[in-house]
Formats: C-alpha cells, structure tokens, sequence
C-alpha cells in the first residue's frame, strides 16, 4: 500500500473512532461478540447428529488361515454432515495386509482395523474404526464378542 494511502486509512480511521466514541466502540464489539457466539451456537446445533454410522458390528471375528476380501468384511456406512447425506464421501483403509489385487488377505492371527473416513468432517477427520479380530475358534474371547 503506498504511503499517501496508509496516512488517508489512518486519518479516516482516528475521525471514524472520535465520531462514534467509546461507547460506540464498545457496542460495537459486544455486538460482534454476541454474533460470534450465536453463530458458533448455530453450528454446533446444525452439526449435533454429524458423524459415521456402521451399518453392521463394529468388531468381527474371523478364523486364521481362511481367504477373505476386504470387500466382504466392510460394511454400508452412512455419513451425515449438517444434516446432510454425505455417505458417497466415505473412503475406506485397512490395516491388514492384502495381496496385489488391494482386495484378498489370508487371515492370519492378529488384530486388525478397517477405517472408514469422510472429507466432509474437517475438523474431526479421525473417522469411525471397524475392528478385524483373527482368532482360533477355541479361544474363549470369541464366545464372548
């Protein structure tokens, strides 16, 4: 910005603040606040049913040695955003390791994870995890999942 227009800014900015007076300014800010605070309201009623929802259980079990695809194991998820349906915006990742295809794993015994994220959510972009346990059937924790 050029010098000569600096000092107008200045100028116009110091008569502006002598014409409105403190209280002026005061009213001024206390309104600016109370729009913040409305509109940060606003937003967090609009965004109160936001998220991931899994259509099926959040953990599954699975016996080791067995071929399963990835496509199999995920599961219709529906993503809401400002009371939006937003679900084709889900991306799914998983942890487990696939074979070329990016589709077929043999189970081996572990735990694994099936993420399930949505661009939408930009301030909680953690996402919603679906759980792969990969057990022996004789193992008492999958009598009691």
């Amino acid at each position: 910005m050029k010098s000569a227009t600096k000092r107008t800014l200045r100028r116009t900015t110091r008569r502006t603040a002598k014409r409105i007076g403190a209280g002026g300014i005061a009213l001024l800010i206390l309104f600016l606040a109370v729009g913040a605070a409305a509109g940060f309201a606003a937003g967090f009623l609009l965004a109160r049913g936001d998220g991931i929802t899994l259509a099926d259980s959040a953990t599954i079990y699975l016996t080791p040695g067995g071929t399963y695809r990835l496509s199999d194991l995920t599961t219709e998820a529906r993503a809401t955003f400002l009371g939006r349906d937003v679900s084709d915006r889900v991306t799914v990742t998983a942890t487990m390791p696939l074979a070329e295809d990016g589709d077929t794993f043999v189970a081996s015994p572990g735990e694994f994870s099936i993420v399930y994220r949505c661009d939408a959510f930009l301030l909680s972009p953690d996402g919603v995890t679906r759980v792969v346990r990969v057990v022996v059937p004789a193992d008492p924790e999958v009598s009691h999942g």
